[in-house]
């Protein structure tokens, strides 16, 4: 008769894979802040930041905010603080 196999979990403390991103600086939001503010397009942006489209489509999701205008419409701004 064989012994069953006992259960073997192996983790891996070391990762191969290496993270390529850095996270945005404040000082990187305030300008997509103002280039945003300036109505300039999302090209425009990523091409004087120096960053991926989806970076900057991230960061301007994860910094909009519904407000509600003098005309009681809601409207959304990017704020960097938020982010």
């Amino acid at each position: 008769m064989t012994k069953p196999k006992k259960n073997v979990f192996i983790t891996q403390t070391k990762s191969s894979t290496v993270n390529h991103y850095q996270q945005l600086t404040p000082e990187k939001r305030g300008e997509i802040e103002i280039y945003l503010i300036d109505s300039m397009s999302k090209d425009d942006i990523l091409s004087r930041l120096h960053r991926r489209i989806s970076t900057i489509l991230r960061e301007a999701k994860r910094g909009i905010v519904q407000q509600c205008n003098h005309d009681y419409l809601f409207v959304h701004y990017y704020y960097a603080d938020k982010s």
